[in-house]
């Protein structure tokens, strides 16, 4: 009798065992899938900003010697955390006559917006918040003295992005238009 007793006894420890191996494995998967969706749910909770350049825009304001850049863009937060933009910088990188490399870098300045044209253009309000999965959209000025930058040639320009958390995202314009003043244009033909 105790041979079958221990026989038994035998079998259901390896009965057991295997019950055991089983649930370490499905918990396992469990966690692995698990840690993958909070790895998941951390990324988007990381502060991004995406934006995006609708148009760009130079515009000579001769008789006062500066110059006005604007840049019509889209910022989106596609994280799972509110967002805002708290600083939009503008760099133009150029070479000067004398071979010589050089960067400017300026703020974003709602206040040359009436020089540009007015009306219903709508600037970007430094800081401007963004809610998460939403996206924004306006314009940003950059005014710069003729002095400068003179007649040197530009090598690229570069919007920079800070948001409220110290990250930054860039934007390289391939192309500024020049900004045609349609009053000025008619003076000059008469």
């Amino acid at each position: 009798m105790s041979s079958k007793f221990s026989l038994l006894i035998a079998a259901a420890s390896v009965v057991a065992a295997w019950v055991a191996a089983l649930f370490a494995y499905v918990s396992a998967r469990t966690s692995k899938r698990a840690l993958l969706l909070a790895e998941q749910q951390e990324k988007r909770r990381q502060p991004k900003l995406v934006p995006y350049l609708v148009d760009g825009y130079h515009k000579s304001i001769s008789q006062d010697q500066f110059s006005i850049y604007a840049f019509s863009l889209s910022i989106s937060n596609p994280s799972d955390i509110d967002n805002s933009i708290a600083q939009i910088e503008f760099q133009i990188a150029y070479t000067t006559a004398t071979n010589a490399h050089m960067v400017v870098k300026v703020q974003h300045d709602d206040n040359p917006i009436d020089r540009f044209g007015g009306g219903d253009i709508k600037p970007f309000l430094i800081p401007e918040s963004i809610n998460a999965h939403l996206t924004i959209a306006g314009w940003a000025f950059f005014k710069i003295d003729d002095i400068l930058i003179g007649n040197s040639d530009i090598d690229a320009y570069t919007l920079i992005f800070t948001d409220s958390h110290g990250a930054f995202s860039t934007l390289e314009p391939n192309m500024v238009r020049e900004f045609a003043d349609e009053e000025k244009l008619a003076e000059d033909v008469k």
